[in-house]
């Protein structure tokens, strides 16, 4: 093989090793996240027409950091853009007489690595918050986390509990005007984990599978690199013969 041969090879290999490999635009939700949302364990819930839940039906990116009201909104927007939000739909109900608030929510990424990264970025937020009062416990969810929240002068009261099951983050909160939950956020959010489907972006078609070198690469890589080590050893014997 000639020098210019040799050079060709390795420009070869490294433009392969180099690549990116193409990503695909992220696919819509399937099913849709419209149909994924468990009704209301717990009787007496209808339809909050009212506005204190401030989300309502499909929204993106810029209505759900909205919702979620952050002191640094840019820096809660990049991280939903890097861990690959698609889509979110949410509905609540109100029950009667208790006023109690139930809040349902489900955010498709792109693939189950940045939904589990948004449910850990979101736990140190509200571990955060000062309203904060301790941790709510599940069995048999995971990955997830609860808490319960509690603001004396509004006044005001929550529990929720936030789980990623494949590829969507899915989040069930009761508000409440008195301190009267009594864990009842934890039947419905077993019943929103049983509802939802392993993923709604198949795992082939996540992000973080193209960072797998293909196997088809890894072949032609073997066999540049094979018949490189070849033309080398010949040259060497070819080299040791000739007379000096």
């Amino acid at each position: 093989m000639t020098r210019a041969g040799r050079v060709l090879v390795v420009v070869c290999v490294l433009a392969m090793v180099a690549a990116p490999v193409a990503s695909a635009a992220s696919p819509s939700p399937s099913p849709s996240l419209d149909t994924l949302i468990a009704p209301p364990v717990a009787t007496g819930y209808a339809d909050d027409t009212t506005t204190a839940i401030p989300i309502h039906g499909a929204f993106d990116l810029q209505e759900y950091v909205g919702f979620l009201s952050p002191a640094d909104t840019s820096a809660v927007d990049a991280s939903l853009r890097r861990d690959g939000f698609v889509s979110g739909f949410a509905r609540s109900w109100i029950q009667q007489p208790s006023n109690h608030i139930l809040l349902e929510l489900v955010v498709a990424f792109a693939g189950g690595e940045g939904a589990r990264r948004w449910l850990t970025e979101s736990a140190a937020a509200d571990r955060a918050n000062p309203h904060y009062v301790k941790a709510i416990s599940m069995n048999g969810i995971d990955p997830y986390y609860g808490w319960h929240l509690a603001d004396a002068i509004g006044p005001d009261y929550a529990d929720v509990i936030s789980f990623v099951k494949g590829n969507d983050f899915f989040m069930v909160g009761v508000d409440s005007p008195v301190d009267d939950l009594a864990g009842s956020v934890s039947g419905q959010t077993r019943r929103q984990y049983e509802a939802a489907p392993p993923y709604t972006i198949p795992p082939p078609q996540w992000p973080e599978r193209d960072r797998t070198f293909p196997f088809g690469q890894y072949a032609v890589l073997l066999v540049l690199l094979t018949g490189s080590i070849v033309v080398v050893a010949a040259l060497v014997v070819r080299r040791a013969r000739r007379p000096s």
